[in-house]
């Protein structure tokens, strides 16, 4: 771990120059984390009793998201990095084995 507390003191303080001057953070193979493609769509794909039209709008275009997905990419691997914030990469290669990748951020503690 001296490689990651030495790169851990260089970025110290630095960020990446945009709107949000969001700091750089070193991630290891222990922040990673595998997420199974239909675990991580049935949270989202879920619907309740209690969804409101925004709700069930919403689970619907994930199921549109899920199925596109499938039917698209090959190779998929859903991967989340970080500890509480998470960085969530969908990645996968399309008919022209180009990779893709979707990516978002969440909070989880």
């Amino acid at each position: 771990m001296k490689t990651v507390k030495e790169l851990e003191n260089l970025l110290d303080g630095l960020t990446y120059r945009s709107e949000t001057d969001v700091p750089f953070a070193v991630l290891t193979q222990a922040d990673l984390q595998d997420i199974d493609f239909d675990y991580f769509f049935a949270q989202l794909t879920a619907k309740q009793d209690w969804h409101e039209e925004r709700e069930s709008q919403t689970v619907e275009r994930f199921e549109k998201l899920r199925n596109y997905i499938v039917k698209n990419l090959t190779n998929v691997r859903i991967s989340k990095f970080g500890a509480v914030e998470k960085l969530i990469i969908i990645a996968g290669r399309d008919r022209e084995s180009k990779e893709i990748y979707i990516t978002t951020r969440a909070i989880e503690r």
